[in-house]
Parts: structure tokens; sequence; C-alpha cells
């Protein structure tokens, strides 16, 4: 019940943002500042244990702060932040991922209604593991962090200029997330 209310408060937060969006002629372009929510599904290598993953809640921060970066051709590049939780069980092992670092994204068609792009992030992460057996009790637990990298894919649908629909695939806390992403 906490986590429907949550999203129906961040979903809430984003329709109120997007309506007060300043009207801009371009979808992205340089100055923007792009605001995603997602919720998503999969969690690295633990999808081939046979995890049970719940949602992923995610949020992705870009500042748009060059138009055609490369020159000639139509793109934008984008730098922000990401942040991402999983709690999620493989047989008797609880995992808690936490995922926060910096994003850079490359958008190839800033200007049109569909928005594809590709980016990298690097951040920290942290994983803890608890094994719990029925019957049994706590048999011990392990946590790992550092440094990390991922990959992604994705696009926005944008429904206006500051209000659109957002997906992503990539390798992380979550392998595919949809959301919602306010630009102003």
């Amino acid at each position: 019940m906490k986590k429907s209310a949550f999203f129906f408060a961040a979903f809430l937060t984003a329709m109120v943002l997007a309506s007060s969006a300043s009207a801009q002629s371009p979808y992205i372009q340089s100055g923007k500042f792009l605001i995603q929510g997602n919720v998503g599904y999969g969690g690295g290598s633990f999808i081939a244990a046979g995890a049970s993953f719940p949602i992923v809640p995610q949020v992705n921060l870009e500042y748009i702060v060059a138009d055609k970066p490369f020159g000639e051709g139509s793109g934008a590049l984008g730098i922000g932040a990401s942040g991402a939780v999983g709690i999620y069980s493989v047989g008797s092992v609880n995992v808690t991922s936490i995922f926060v670092g910096a994003q850079g994204n490359y958008h190839f068609t800033p200007k049109t209604q569909f928005d594809p792009y590709i980016g990298v992030a690097l951040g920290f992460y942290t994983y803890s593991l608890d094994i719990n057996i029925p019957g049994f009790g706590s048999l011990g637990s392990a946590t790992s962090s550092g440094l990390g990298w991922s990959g992604h894919v994705g696009a926005n649908y944008w429904l206006s200029n500051g209000f659109g629909l957002h997906g992503r695939l990539g390798y992380g806390v979550a392998i595919a997330s949809l959301g919602v992403t306010v630009g102003f």
C-alpha cells in the first residue's frame, strides 16, 4: 500500500510539473533539464538464478549541455545522475542492490516526438545478501560495493514539450524500466 501511495504521489507531482513547464519549441534542446521516474524489472545476473523481482524504483536526472555536440547532425548531449534500489529474493537469499552515479546520454533525434538515445553510467553500487533458511534461521550475510558502470538504450515519447513516456533497457539494478519524463 505504501508503494502504491508513493508511486501515485510521484505521478501526480510529475503531472503538476509537466503542466507548469514552460513551452519550448524543441522537445530536447541545450539548457533543458529532464527528470525521469521509472519502475523497473530485472536484476543483472540474478535473473538466471530464478529470482523473484518486485518493482525497482529508479530516478534519472539529466541536463542537456549541447546541441549537435559533434558538429553536423541533429543530436544532443546530456549529463546527469541516476539512482535505483532493488530488493528481491533468490530462493532463501534476500538481496538488496543500490546504484547511485553519473550518466551521460546522446539523443539521436532530440527535436522530434520520438527521442531515442544511448548512454553510459558510472557510479557507486552496493549489494547486500542475507541467507535465511526457514527452520534454521540466518546462516549469514555478505556485502559487496565499489565502482561500477552500465550501458543503456532508451527512448522518450513526448506527449507535450514538458511531459513524455519513457522506456529504458540496460544492465544494472533493473534491466528494463518504464516511466515518465518531465522536462523544463
